[in-house]
């Protein structure tokens, strides 16, 4: 019989199993009888057959089961499997180890990540070992969350943590719990996750050009994936600050000089993280232009005027003095009035008694701020009148000229007045004598 020697190891309440084979030797043939022997009676051993027929050659397997009963204490034990056939017999000896049951054990092969940001898939490796067959494993992940029931068979398992609470960090205690019928094995695992910044952006100003002194608006998002916004404050760059709730997602300011400054928006979540978002701010410096209109060229001893415009830009205010010069001297220039306030006019009259062309220059001073505008205007000289002619009609003196016309009008008459009478002589009848007077 083989083997010569059977060892097995087994715990309590629970039963093993093994094979052995019978072999006819030479040209041995009959039957065997197989007959185990042990000295516990709370292990119990049975073959699957006791009567074998062997012949010539044969080789007949059989199945040994050993039994220990739960209350078996654990230690060894010995026995031995008698085969008898006839005057013939042969031993095959039985040492017995019963162990005591345990529940199973577990080792924590991974978990990953460790630390694990809120909303990200943590990863559960192990091993379970026991002696008897696992009925079932469940894993806590010690979020409130509910406990994962798990195949006997199960090696991994994985979870989402999805908050932290109010604490920028939390520790959770991962149990695991393996049974068996000796009861339950567990293995406990510290993950430590940690709240995700919350995220803001300023989404833009309001209106985008800004002067000193003019309000405006900034607009700004924030969110928090594992919580709530608590809180908002923004660092306008220019020494104020600005508390706002939660729930704010605008904020108003004005700044009383021009410069760049960085605008900071920090929002905090309720476990007390922080994001920040900053934009840049130009406030350009309060300014005027001067511009001049040029005049027609004129006379001396003439005025030549011009119109000065003032123009404000980037919401400048004040009062601007004005004042004139000339290239080269000579003209007399005043300006009307002398001083004007933004979107204002006023007048540059020049005169000159010398005749020239001069660059005329308009300085606007406001402060320590000025500008200037130039033109050109021309003087002329004025031209003389001309020298009195002698007093003449045709070249002649008028008594002569007049003597001559009166003499020409009494020939003229003369003739007239013979003509006439001729005339008349000529119309009256043949024989006819003139008409005497009564």
């Amino acid at each position: 019989m083989l083997p010569a020697t059977i060892i097995l190891s087994f715990p309590q309440g629970t039963t093993v199993s093994t094979a052995m084979t019978v072999e006819s030797l030479g040209a041995f043939t009959g039957t065997v009888q197989l007959s185990p022997l042990i000295f516990q009676p709370d292990l119990t051993i049975s073959l699957n057959t006791t009567i074998i027929q062997l012949s010539p050659g044969g080789i007949v397997n059989v199945q040994l089961n050993a039994t220990a009963a739960s209350t078996l204490a654990s230690t060894t034990y010995f026995g031995y499997l008698m085969g008898n056939s006839g005057s013939q017999s042969h031993i095959t000896y039985l040492i017995i180890d019963v162990v005591q049951l345990s529940a199973p054990v577990i080792s924590i092969i991974s978990v990953s990540p460790n630390p694990a940001n809120t909303g990200a898939s943590v990863t559960l490796n192990f091993g379970v070992y026991s002696l008897v067959t696992v009925t079932g494993i469940t894993v806590n992940w010690g979020d409130g969350t509910t406990t994962d029931n798990l195949a006997a068979t199960a090696i991994s398992d994985s979870h989402v943590y999805a908050t932290t609470g109010d604490a920028k960090s939390e520790t959770f205690k991962i149990t695991i719990n393996a049974t068996n019928v000796a009861g339950i094995g567990t293995a406990t695992f510290l993950e430590v996750v940690t709240d995700r910044l919350p995220t803001t952006s300023i989404t833009g100003v309001s209106p985008s050009s800004v002067y000193v002194g003019q309000t405006f608006t900034l607009s700004f998002a924030a969110s928090d994936a594992d919580g709530t916004i608590a809180s908002a404050s923004i660092d306008w760059g220019d020494g104020m600050n600005r508390a706002l709730t939660g729930t704010a997602t605008q904020a108003t300011h004005s700044y009383t000089s021009y410069g760049t400054f960085a605008i900071k928006a920090t929002i905090t979540d309720n476990s007390g993280n922080t994001a920040s978002a900053t934009y840049t701010m130009t406030i350009p410096q309060p300014d005027f232009s001067v511009s001049a209109t040029s005049p027609s060229a004129t006379t001396t001893g003439q005025s030549a005027t011009s119109t000065i415009t003032i123009t404000a830009n980037a919401g400048f205010t004040g009062t601007i003095n004005l004042s004139v010069t000339t290239q080269p001297s000579g003209p007399s220039c005043t300006a009307t009035p002398t001083s004007i306030t933004q979107s204002q006019t006023a007048t540059v009259s020049c005169s000159s008694t010398t005749a020239g062309t001069y660059t005329i220059t308009v300085t606007g001073t406001s402060g320590s701020t000025s500008h200037q505008s130039t033109f050109s205007t021309t003087f002329n000289e004025q031209v003389s009148p001309a020298s009195p002619q002698p007093n003449t009609i045709l070249g002649l003196a008028p008594v002569i000229f007049y003597g001559i016309l009166g003499g020409v009008i009494a020939v003229i008459a003369a003739i007239g007045t013979l003509v006439a009478l001729r005339s008349r002589q000529n119309n009256r009848p043949r024989g006819s004598l003139p008409s005497q007077a009564t």
